[in-house]
C-alpha cells in the first residue's frame, strides 16, 4: 500500500465535536486538492459540518475560516 502514502492531501468532513465524519478524497498534489475542495464547498453539507484540506495532521484550509492568501 505504498501508493496510498503518496496521496498526501485529503479532503475531510468533521462534525461540531471535531470528529472525522467522512474522507471525501485523497490526492497527490495540492492543486488537485484545492480544486476538489472548491467543488465540495459548493455541495450541501450538514449544519455544523466543516470541510478541510489536510496534509496529515496539518490543516491547510477550513470551510469555517477565511481562505488564506496565496
Amino acid at each position: 500500500m505504498t501508493w496510498l502514502k503518496e496521496l498526501r492531501y485529503s479532503i475531510d468532513v468533521f462534525d461540531v465535536r471535531d470528529s472525522l465524519v467522512q474522507v471525501r478524497a485523497r490526492l497527490d498534489t495540492l492543486d488537485a486538492a484545492i480544486g476538489a475542495y472548491d467543488v465540495y464547498l459548493r455541495l450541501p453539507r450538514e449544519p455544523g459540518h466543516v470541510l478541510m484540506i489536510r496534509q496529515g495532521a496539518r490543516v491547510l484550509r477550513r470551510s469555517d475560516r477565511p481562505t488564506p492568501p496565496v
